[in-house]
């Protein structure tokens, strides 16, 4: 019966306004106060918009459509009432407070920030009367919070702290009248920087009302951010069930958000896509600007896995959804950052000069807050002179603006204006940056200041910033690698071991680490320590050149001129007497003795000539087929036996990949670069060679073209795993340790994992001098305690040993002595008689039943050099 009544109340008062076009402003008020209640919103809204139209000073007319828009989320352009139209009295303090949330929502933040101060004055004006009443301090608390979140947006982080802790003093006079409050304990929760505080604070709440999702949202929200910053996966997953109770509480298309920059965050993209979906879907149509930006944060995940082209379709209907109002600044803004994730950077600048012009000079916040956007898009460009110009008028509108001050340093930088970059840093250092870029900024600031004190060559003082860095704790592995870097240029020796061996600790997967453990162990004169770094460096992907070797660089078989080319990719110089070249297997030619320096090349050309130290004449009768075949280059005595297939650039694109796979091998990457760079002219839409592009920029360390060449790759082939892996790796040496684990997750999906995943496995075999080896590392995810266990020397039980007790621990490594010595944590000494390096062939590994759990053999080849070969039971 109740239900019935209402709508025909409803009925009645709708028959009442479509019979009279005459009736008062209060008669319309109160037909849209009765519309509202009983939740027919748009008739409301018409109600509240005839009740203004007649009385354009109703307070309580703009009050009622305000809540009406609340419900309808039509907030695109239904907030341009004039302030002395919905009044400044105290009751209307909770309007305000709606509006600055509504204007926060759609990024109007200057805007929002000035809806909270009047929320705020009202509050308090309201407190002056009742000054008991519970909901005014709470809700004051929530204006003071965010004007404390604008103020630090904005970089000033005094005025931020200020107003968090009149926040707080607000919530605690909420809790103090009532202290069964729920709501009070999840608000005074946003208020506190303690994160475990916050956390206390929100258990408190949901202790009180099980049922409050707000308090199990912002529970969620601190978990994961305590997770990122101590990388916990635990915590990541205590974070993801919060969410998941807050949505059983109200499934809100926020709720599915939130949720799904959790899922983003721990790496489980294909999850965390479903929920922005999800989101989307719950979002109505009418809600333009909720569900642009839903679309927006969509479009930054598939960027993030490398989807780029659904990505640019994402963002392209987040542009549509947004629109285009001309005279909108901060649409023209939005606008240009999209464009900017886009890669459309001339469009992006375009549209942040729009958004520039609209806006006047007194509002130097978002003048400067735009010209920094501008600054983002002029680096994507690598127009320095611009940058810094962009830098320079920021730091016109705010001289003490840190963000200026460290864009300025790293342009400075690029234009090797070393002595003006460190002036920068030091002047980001001296400032306060915003709470939320504490450790981003100083960070930064603190390794630009290192990287110019190293240009102007003041060592000691660029090692102290690199401490500086380490002990801020914000991408440690970055400066710990630099630092070692510098000490190895300046030969401390053993602070450099010091150094390499904590990136090591931290990232045991990164091969470039091992590598240069490696060095300088070799540096120190530790030489079989070094092979063993050596060897887990080449396990792990990162490859080195052998110690001496002639290659075979280069083969030109068209027209006139053609040759053959030759390098040394030793370290030191070699003559080679006696060498014969076959082509084809018919033809043969022996070639004049020559020497080459380490990287030196020769060429040998068939045809007539004039010959020089580098580029001999054969003069002779030999040809190379115009379009393909082979050749071979040995030695008589057969010691150096090299056979290389040859082809035109026309044949295929493959051939010019092995060829690069060919020259990666022997260490001339560049070669290597030259002839994958043949092959994408021929074929630009193999991802092979763009995969392996990007495996040898990252040996460069040439890690942002790396990038972009597996980015490619993945543009072409999006299910190949180990592109994602090695994508995986590159990300995680770059410090980004989310997108890392999301291409990880990736790669394990499409059936990928490390080459040393769930593996307990010899790999290393030292069979040289006195001390003979080998190494047995644990891929596995659980200890093994290696008692009982043999190793067994060419399959020849009379030549085993027996291992005792040992732990091994997961991702932990072990060197078994077959002679005597003093053991320690990592080296076990088995007093054996049995030796390798005569005529061994294999080490096998078998546990306590005598299976076998790992093999690698080994040939020792007349150059010194060892091929392996590796097998797991």
């Amino acid at each position: 019966m109740r239900v019935l009544f209402s709508m025909m109340i409803v009925l009645s008062a709708s028959w009442t306004i479509a019979l009279s076009q005459d009736l008062t402003a209060d008669i319309w008020l109160n037909e849209g106060h009765e519309l509202q209640e009983n939740g027919y919103y748009d008739e409301a809204l018409r109600a509240y918009e005839r009740a203004i139209s007649l009385d354009p000073e109703s307070a309580d007319g703009w009050l009622g459509k305000g809540d009406v828009l609340k419900a309808l989320f039509k907030n695109d352009s239904e907030l341009s009432a004039p302030p002395e139209a919905v009044g400044y009295d105290f009751y209307y303090a909770d309007y305000w407070s709606w509006r600055s949330i509504t204007l926060s929502t759609m990024r109007r933040v200057e805007d929002a920030r000035g809806a909270y101060e009047v929320a705020a004055r009202l509050y308090d004006e309201r407190l002056q009367e009742k000054p008991d009443d519970m909901d005014a301090w709470l809700n004051k608390g929530k204006a003071l919070t965010n004007l404390a979140f604008i103020a630090d947006f904005f970089g000033d982080g005094d005025k931020s702290g200020e107003l968090n802790r009149e926040a707080l003093l607000a919530y605690d006079r909420a809790i103090e009248l009532d202290p069964q409050s729920s709501r009070a304990w999840s608000a005074k929760g946003m208020g506190l920087s303690d994160v475990r505080e916050r956390l206390e604070a929100y258990d408190k709440a949901i202790e009180l009302d099980p049922e409050n999702k707000d308090a199990w949202t912002h529970r969620g929200f601190a978990l994961a951010n305590l997770a990122a910053r101590t990388n916990n996966e635990s915590l990541y997953e205590e974070a993801l069930t919060s969410y998941d109770r807050a949505l059983e509480v109200d499934p809100d298309p926020r709720s599915w958000m939130d949720k799904g920059h959790l899922l983003k965050a721990m790496g489980m993209y294909n999850e965390s896509l479903e929920a922005f979906d999800r989101a989307i879907e719950l979002t109505p149509a009418h809600e333009t600007n909720k569900r642009a930006y839903f679309w927006r944060v969509k479009a930054s995940a598939l960027d993030e896995i490398g989807r780029s082209k659904e990505a640019a379709d994402a963002y392209n209907e987040t542009l549509r959804l947004y629109g285009l109002n001309q005279e909108d600044p901060d649409g023209w803004s939005i606008r240009g950052y999209i464009l900017l994730r886009m890669g459309r950077y001339d469009e992006a600048t375009d549209a942040l000069d729009r958004a520039i012009e609209q806006v006047p000079e007194d509002d130097a916040d978002k003048l400067a807050f735009f010209w920094l956007k501008k600054a983002f898009a002029l680096e994507a460009m690598n127009r320095s002179d611009e940058v810094l110009a962009a830098y320079d008028r920021i730091l016109e509108l705010n001289p003490e603006d840190p963000r200026g001050w460290r864009g300025r340093g790293g342009a400075l930088l690029s234009l090797d204006e070393n002595e003006e970059a460190l002036a920068a840093y030091e002047k980001v250092i001296d400032l306060k940056p915003p709470q939320s870029e504490i450790l981003s900024s100083l960070s930064g600031a603190w390794i630009g200041k290192a990287h110019a004190l190293k240009a102007l060559g003041r060592y000691d003082e660029a090692l102290e910033a690199f401490d500086e860095v380490i002990e801020l704790g914000f991408v440690p592995f970055f400066a710990i690698e630099e630092k070692g870097d510098l000490l190895m240029e300046l030969e401390r020796y053993d602070e450099a071991l010091v150094a390499y061996q904590a990136a090591i600790d931290l990232y045991p997967l990164v091969g470039r680490f091992w590598h240069k453990e490696g060095l300088v162990l070799e540096a120190m004169g530790r030489g079989s320590e070094a092979e063993i770094s050596f060897a887990m460096s080449r396990e792990l992907g990162y490859g080195t050149p052998p110690a001496s070797s002639l290659v075979l660089t280069n083969v030109v078989s068209v027209g006139d001129d053609q040759f053959i080319e030759m390098a040394n990719s030793g370290d030191d110089p070699q003559t080679f007497e006696g060498l014969i070249l076959t082509i084809d297997g018919l033809k043969s030619i022996i070639l004049p003795s020559f020497t080459l320096g380490p990287g030196e090349k020769i060429r040998f050309h068939l045809g007539p000539g004039e010959s020089n130290e580098r580029d001999i004449f054969l003069d002779g009768d030999l040809a190379l087929d115009d379009v393909a075949g082979n050749l071979t280059i040995e030695e008589s005595s057969g010691t150096l036996n090299m056979f290389a297939a040859y082809w035109t650039p026309e044949v295929a694109s493959e051939r010019w990949i092995e060829m690069a796979r060919e020259l990666q091998r022997v260490g001339y990457y560049e070669e290597a670069l030259d002839a994958l760079n043949n092959a994408t002219d021929i074929d630009p839409e193999d991802p092979a060679s763009w995969r392996l592009k990007g495996l040898i920029l990252m040996n460069l360390g040439r890690d942002q073209e790396a990038l972009a060449a597996l980015e490619g790759a993945i543009d072409l082939d999006s299910e190949d795993g180990y592109t994602w892996y090695l994508k995986g790796d590159l990300l995680q040496n770059l410090g980004r340790e989310r997108e890392a684990r999301a291409a990880f997750s990736r790669a394990e999906d499409l059936g990928f994992t490390s080459p040393l995943g769930g593996m307990l496995a010899i790999t290393v075999i030292s069979a040289t001098g006195e001390d003979e080896f080998v190494v047995i590392a644990n891929h596995l995810d659980e200890a093994a305690n290696l008692q009982g266990w043999t190793l067994v020397v060419d399959g020849d039980e009379t030549r085993s040993v027996v291992l005792p007790e040992y732990i091994l621990e997961p991702g932990a490594m072990v060197r078994v002595h077959f002679g005597a010595g003093e053991g320690s944590g990592t080296d076990l000494f088995v007093e054996s008689e049995i030796t390798l390096n005569d005529d061994a062939a294999s080490v096998s590994l078998r546990d306590g039943a005598g299976r076998e759990v790992s093999f690698l053999g080994f040939e020792t080849l007349p150059d010194g050099g060892v091929v392996m070969v590796r097998g797991s039971g």
